[in-house]
Order: structure tokens, then C-alpha cells, then sequence
């Protein structure tokens, strides 16, 4: 039988990695489960892994298409300081890459396999492993192989990405001469302050949530902030151009660090000890933590599984700005009695 060629697959785009460094073949990482600062680590080898996306090159030559288109508009907006204009083909490109990074990380591929793991051994738990118990399509569930996640993921990235398209964008930028942005190998940061203000049992941080916030650094003097605006209000005088301190650059870091996976990354003007100093003194929830937390399962009274609830979007922290005001209206909405929370209209239909 012949061996499986290793295809090297990146989750996080190099050209994405490129505008974190003046050299197209090194960047700075820092590999948070090994505490290693590394100052010149190879873009080819950052952000991949082998086969993620199968044993061929199909998924990731089609992925590299998006990447290219979504590089030309990304590289734009670096040079002019503007943004596509709401719902012209760049702008939907450019809301097209941002899901599909979000889907297509290392981490999320994680969860989605443990709770896939953990599903299986509670339905073969619960039936003393007798398959005839099971209908058809459980049998299928229990057939399905991890291989297959990150593809499967994928595939939801059509049925995401307008959900985006009522959301306000603006870009957070600084002049600060010794702070920078960092990236991660979770590029996409979701957050929702409205949903945790409330202290309720979501975090609100799903596509289509009421209040839902994304930040995306570009560079490390640039970042993407896609807001709800029936919730939040910018009150800088620029709405467009958010320009912003040292002490919020260390928040916006701060809390890349804390929804990352394994790796930070950044330019060489990022030092060992900036990220000592005012980064990683933060607690970072381990991998074990999240993993855990992604499944959950609930008993009725008789002590039999009823409920089997999947996390996917949770976060760590809230991120919040001296830009960021609620609005009039948010400040009449309750906490939701219920699992879950609220949706936007717009991305009912």
C-alpha cells in the first residue's frame, strides 16, 4: 500500500503573516504552551499542519484562490486607509476570507474533534455499545471521521458569511512608536461586551448575534473592527479611522493572546519582554480547559443523558475601548431567560 504524501496545509495564510514582518521569509512567534520567544521562525512552516485539509492539495489550492483576491483588497486598504465600499465585491470577498479564517483554524479543528470524540463515547456509553439501538442517522454520527472536520467546516462558510453583511466596519490604528499589533493562529477575535455586560449564559459571540464584535489585525499598526451598530457607537471623530493609545494597544494584544491557540506572532520591534511585561502575566486558559468546555452533558431526573450542548464560539475575556459606546437602545434589553441569545433581524432572513 502505497504511503499518504504529506501536503502542507496553513491555516493561517502566509501572505496574512507577510504584513507582520519587513522580511517575506521570517517572522517573529512566540509558542505560548512551550513559553519560547523565537525571533526569526520560517513563514513556510508557521500556521500549518500536514494533510489538515486531506491527503490532496484540492482544498488548499481553492483556499489559496480566496487568499489571493482577499490579499489584493487587504493590501489596499494598507495603502489608501479605506474600505470597500458595504456590499460591492470587494467588500463581500473581503467578509468571504474573514469566515473562512475563522472556520478554518487549528483550534476550532480541535474543538470539533473532541466534541465529536466525546459525542460517540457517550451514545455507545448509553447503549452498552449494542448498535442495533440506533437509528440510521446516529449510526452515521458515530461514522464520521475527524479527518473530515476541517472540510466540514469549510462548507459552513457560504451559509456564514452574510451575517456579516449588516455589520458597520472601521479601522483601529496608532502612531504609537513602541507598540505594535500582534497576530495569532486565531486571527479572527470575536468578542460581544453587550452580551457579557449582561451576565447572562451566552457571550454572544456567534455570527448573527445581537452585539456582535470582530476584530482582524492586518498589520501591526492596523485592525479591522466589525461592529453591530444597533448596539455599539463609535465616539471618536473619525468613524472610520479609530486612532488609539499605548494602553489600548496592550488591551487589543491582550486579548488576542488570551483567544489564541499556540502561537503569537509579530514584528521584530515586539520584544520578549513587552510580551512578559504586558501580555502574557494574563491567564490564559489552558487547551484542556476549552476542550472540556466545548461539550457538555445534561441528565434528566433518572440520571439518563437528555441534553448534549456543543460550544463553539465561546471566548476568554472582554475587550473594552474607550471608543466603544452602547447605544440608547441597547441599554433597554435584558438579560435572555433562556440558552443561547439574541439574534439580529437581518440575519433571520
Amino acid at each position: 500500500m502505497s504511503e499518504i504524501k504529506k501536503n502542507r496545509h496553513h491555516y493561517v495564510p502566509k501572505f496574512y503573516l507577510k504584513n507582520f514582518t519587513n522580511n517575506n521569509k521570517y517572522i517573529c512567534t512566540f509558542v505560548v504552551e512551550k513559553n519560547k520567544y523565537i525571533r526569526n521562525g520560517s513563514i513556510r512552516t508557521m500556521a500549518q499542519s500536514h494533510n489538515l485539509y486531506g491527503d490532496t492539495n484540492e482544498v488548499e489550492d481553492k483556499l489559496c484562490e480566496i487568499e489571493m483576491k482577499a490579499s489584493k483588497i487587504i493590501k489596499d486598504i494598507i495603502q489608501t486607509k479605506t474600505l470597500p465600499t458595504k456590499l460591492s465585491l470587494e467588500f463581500l470577498q473581503l467578509m468571504q476570507f474573514i469566515v473562512i479564517s475563522d472556520l478554518r483554524t487549528l483550534k476550532l479543528n480541535e474543538i470539533v474533534s473532541e466534541q465529536q470524540k466525546r459525542l460517540k463515547d457517550s451514545i455507545l456509553s448509553s447503549i452498552n455499545g449494542d448498535l442495533d439501538k440506533l437509528s440510521n442517522q446516529v449510526k452515521e454520527i458515530l461514522r464520521f471521521d475527524k479527518k473530515e472536520n476541517s472540510v466540514l467546516l469549510l462548507s459552513m462558510s457560504s451559509g456564514l458569511q452574510y451575517k456579516l453583511h449588516d455589520l458597520e466596519m472601521c479601522l483601529i490604528s496608532h502612531n504609537s512608536r513602541s507598540r505594535e499589533f500582534i497576530t495569532t493562529d486565531v486571527p479572527i477575535n470575536k468578542d460581544n461586551i453587550f452580551a457579557k455586560s449582561l451576565n447572562g449564559y451566552s457571550d454572544g459571540t456567534g455570527f448573527s448575534n445581537l452585539g456582535f464584535e470582530l476584530f482582524f489585525p492586518i498589520t501591526p499598526k492596523l485592525c479591522l473592527f466589525l461592529y453591530d451598530p444597533k448596539i455599539y457607537e463609535i465616539t471618536n471623530s473619525n468613524s472610520m479611522d479609530v486612532k488609539i493609545n499605548d494602553k489600548d494597544i496592550d488591551k487589543i494584544n491582550k486579548y488576542f493572546y488570551l483567544n489564541s491557540n499556540s502561537n503569537l506572532y509579530f514584528s521584530e520591534k515586539i520584544s520578549e519582554d513587552y510580551l512578559k511585561k504586558h501580555i502574557l502575566s494574563y491567564e490564559k486558559h489552558s487547551k484542556n480547559k476549552i476542550l472540556e468546555d466545548s461539550f457538555r452533558k445534561h441528565t434528566n431526573s433518572k440520571g439518563q443523558d437528555s441534553l448534549y450542548e456543543f460550544r463553539l464560539d465561546s471566548s476568554q475575556g472582554k475587550l473594552i475601548l474607550p471608543f466603544i459606546k452602547m447605544t440608547e437602545y441597547a441599554k433597554t434589553i435584558t438579560v435572555k431567560p433562556s440558552a443561547g441569545f439574541y439574534q439580529r433581524s437581518s440575519t433571520l432572513l
